[in-house]
């Protein structure tokens, strides 16, 4: 298990689970990534950046703010939240 690199975050991930989750259509960087975060490369989680704009939140707007998912590791600011 492998931490996120942000300080304040706390979630551990499996180095192929977080491979996956930040390169789910390409095995190649699948494989490539995992070595890396075997090997003490650092990541920070997708729940530190949007998952339709993939830019990081501000607390001070309130439509910058994110909402998490409590099935899965994607955050979404309250502006690009999806309505389905």
């Amino acid at each position: 298990m492998v931490p996120c690199a942000s300080a304040t975050c706390g979630y551990f991930y499996h180095a192929k689970c977080v491979a996956q989750l930040l390169f789910p259509e390409n095995e190649a960087k699948v494989t490539e990534y995992t070595s890396k975060i075997a090997n003490g490369a650092k990541f920070a989680c997708l729940l530190h950046k949007c998952d339709i704009c993939k830019f990081g939140e501000n607390k001070e707007v309130k439509e910058l703010q994110f909402a998490v998912c409590r099935r899965c590791p994607k955050a979404y600011h309250r502006r690009c939240l999806p309505r389905h």
